[in-house]
Order: C-alpha cells, then structure tokens, then sequence
C-alpha cells in the first residue's frame, strides 16, 4: 500500500511540475491566435510540380498505396513581412480510408520531407495525412524556384525569421478543418510535428517560438505532440503541454530528464542519419543491436 501511495504521489508530483512550468511559460510570453493565412489550390498549372521526395522505389509510392498529393499556395504576414509558400497534402483514397491523425514537417534545407520518406509505409498503411511546408527561406529560393521558376515564380520568405509563424499559420489552417480548406473533406483530430536533422532544428525553433505563444481560439496548443530525431547536439529538448518523443542519435547525448510529458529514446547503433551504415555493428559481432533495430 505504501509502495502504490508512493507511486500514485510522483506521479502526480511530475503532473504537477509540467503544469506549473506552462503556466509559468504562459505568463512569461503572451498568447494569440495566430492570422488565418490565405490558401489557393489546388495548383495544377505552371509544369512540373516539385515532388518533395527523392526517386522512390517502385510499390512503394503514395499512388501505389492510393494516395493523392495535391499542392497548396499559402499566404500571408509574419513578422511584419508577407509571404507566400507551398505546401503538400499527401492523403488517402477514398476518404474514408482517413485515420484523423494529420502529421506536419518542415521541408529539410537539402529540399526533402526527411522524416516522412523513411516512414511513409506507416503512413500509407495506417491512413494518416502528412503536410509538407516549404518554411524556410532557402526551400523557396533554392530548392522549389530552382526547380521550376515558372511554377513557383510568385512564392516568396523575405526573412529567415519567418519560418515559425509560417508553421503555426500553416498548423492552424489544417486544425481548423474548414469546409473548404487544404484538407476538406477530411478532418484533423489530432495535429503532429516531426523533424529530422536540420528539419528537428527547426521544429525546436518552433517550440520555443511558438508552442506557447501561438494558441488556437480555444487557447489549446496548435500542435499535440512532436517527433524530433537525429537533433544535432546535447541541448536539452523543452518541456511543453503536449507529448514529445526525442530519438537521438549515437552520438547524441540529451541531458534533460523525462518528464511527464517528454520522453527520450534511443535506437541502439541508430548513427547520423540512420542505421544504412552499421559500421559499429560489424566491429563488434555479439553486439546485441541487430534485433533491436529490427
């Protein structure tokens, strides 16, 4: 009884903590809801869409699995200067075939969906939607503009800084399910953020910018958990309201402890950026990693 009283204390104890760290948060930074940017699409004109993936496999493409990819046109203001960027909503048919978890990723800075590719079986196979956001400056300039300037010739990011407006912008579109919105007729039930590499650096950015700040009308978070791997270095993760599952990477090190509402997980001999080259592995034959890494 003792052992169970003790258990039931902590637990709260750490309940406690996380939620007095966001309200302490809360009262350190002010709260709104982030502009309703402005959506065109479809598009379909302009040539070649820039696909977001590198050369898939065959059978293993979201039309092998019976998903569509449209593209979306997303405007508006951040930080005092407009922009315009792109979006992709990768998503089941017919759609019934919809799970209602939507799972959102920056575009890496080398012009990929990072974390979506390695995973997209997953998503296939379970019926959630992913959305892509072109966030960054140099996704615009470089990578969607350099494949196609016609196409992308009006998107625009004036500013760096922009980049986690843009996602909460983005984040708050999709979680409002309009009627006439990117994801309609679908409906979001659940809103995630996942980033790999120099994509988990900016949804770390995104964390401290605007977990807390940026609120949906009802004053709940925009997000409702985060994936980061491969997080480039041994700052801690922050502490927020909603789940986060942190996958370093070997040579990672995370000094922050979990929490209630933070978990760290490591994948044995998982090196930057995946396990392609088990190089450690084939060095010390009764490593026990090969099972676990299945």
């Amino acid at each position: 009884m003792t052992m169970m009283t003790t258990g039931i204390t902590m637990t709260t104890t750490k309940h406690a903590i996380a939620a007095l760290l966001l309200a302490s948060a809360a009262t350190a930074f002010a709260q709104a809801v982030p502009p309703m940017p402005a959506f065109q699409g479809p598009i379909t004109e302009g040539g070649d869409m820039y696909p977001g993936l590198r050369p898939e496999a065959p059978g293993t493409t979201p039309a092998d699995f019976g998903y569509a990819t449209d593209e979306y046109f997303v405007s508006g203001t951040a930080n005092g200067q407009p922009y315009k960027t792109r979006i992709l909503v990768r998503h089941p048919m017919p759609p019934e075939r919809f799970s209602g978890i939507v799972v959102t990723e920056s575009m890496h800075s080398n012009g990929f969906a990072v974390t979506f590719e390695p995973a997209r079986k997953y998503f296939f196979m379970r019926g959630h939607v992913h959305v892509e956001i072109a966030a960054q400056q140099s996704n615009v300039n470089t990578t969607l503009k350099g494949f196609n300037p016609v196409r992308y010739a009006s998107l625009s990011i004036p500013l760096g800084a922009q980049t986690s407006e843009i996602i909460a912008q983005v984040g708050l579109l999709i979680k409002s399910n309009l009627s006439n919105g990117p994801l309609a007729p679908l409906s979001a039930r659940r809103l995630f953020m996942e980033g790999t590499s120099q994509a988990s650096a900016v949804l770390r950015t995104y964390q401290q910018q605007k977990h807390v700040q940026a609120r949906m009308p009802d004053g709940s978070s925009i997000m409702d958990g985060y994936l980061a791997t491969s997080t480039l270095g041994n700052a801690p993760m922050m502490v927020v309201d909603v789940p986060t599952v942190h996958m370093p990477t070997m040579t990672e090190v995370n000094s922050g402890a979990p929490t209630a509402t933070m978990r760290r997980t490591a994948i044995a001999c998982t090196r930057w950026p995946a396990c392609r080259t088990p190089t450690r592995a084939r060095r010390r034959p009764t490593c026990r990693t090969r099972a676990r890494c299945r």
